[in-house]
């Protein structure tokens, strides 16, 4: 049994086994990042594609590191090639250039972001009897299972990074924090559908501000200032936005609909 990975999300997209020597290419929707792909499959095919994506995968991790510790500027891709154990011609048969790693780094986040979501049994606690303690279940946002380290590692060097890279500081913003905001915008207006909040709530302002208090704690985290790992696990961040939904429900709960 071989488990074939999409080659825009590089997760695992499905299984196959029993190919016949020809190869043969599978073309299906991703079941992570939605994407329609085509897969190449075949004894041979499959051998030689995740070999590729593994290497792929090797030089992107290392890459995370050294992009990390140095910074994007001051990172060589010599070095990148040597943790990775390649000589730096077979590399660039993966990546031609430093700058084609981070768009795979980047890209490779931003695929996954959005799966990165609330459970449907949280989303389903949304009723018209809805509370914080409901809201703040659909706000735990969940990594990929077994892929959690990997992700907070790629994480931290977004933020690291932001401050010395126009093109890091732009996707954070265009799509992390702007994902962050659809799914809040998405779960207030959900309370609004079922009657718990009344629509005269503005549900952009409060989108942004439970972002910037995520962001201001995530922040904080990565650049390692305190003891933030702890406040940015729970009690911290949480208290603020338990504060604010219940302010929220205090304003605009279903009662109060004039």
């Amino acid at each position: 049994m071989d488990k074939m990975k999409c080659p825009i999300c590089n997760r695992r997209a499905f299984d196959i086994s029993g190919f016949l020597d020809n190869s043969v290419e599978v073309t299906l929707k991703c079941p992570h990042c939605g994407k329609f792909v085509s897969i190449p499959c075949g004894k041979n095919t499959i051998k030689k594609s995740q070999d590729k994506v593994e290497i792929k995968e090797r030089i992107a991790n290392a890459a995370t590191d050294i992009f990390f510790k140095n910074g994007y500027i001051e990172s060589d891709i010599q070095e990148i090639a040597n943790v990775v154990g390649l000589d730096l011609l077979s590399l660039q048969n993966h990546f031609k250039s430093k700058r084609d790693i981070l768009d795979y780094i980047l890209n490779f986040y931003k695929n996954a972001a959005g799966n990165f979501r609330a459970s449907e049994e949280s989303l389903a606690r949304l009723t018209k009897d809805a509370n914080t303690d409901d809201v703040i279940a659909c706000m735990y946002l969940y990594f990929p299972k077994d892929e959690e380290a990997y992700y907070l590692k790629t994480l931290q060097m977004l933020f690291q990074e932001r401050y010395r890279n126009n093109d890091v500081r732009d996707f954070i913003a265009n799509n992390l924090i702007l994902w962050q905001k659809e799914h809040v915008a998405g779960v207030l207006q959900r309370l609004v559908d079922a009657g718990a909040l009344n629509k005269h709530i503005d549900i952009d302002f409060w989108a942004k501000l439970h972002v910037s208090i995520t962001f201001i704690f995530a922040e904080r985290f990565v650049i390692g200032i305190g003891e933030m790992f702890k406040q940015f696990e729970g009690k911290g961040m949480e208290a603020m936005l338990r504060t604010m939904y219940d302010l929220i429900f205090k304003l605009y709960g279903k009662t109060i609909d004039v």
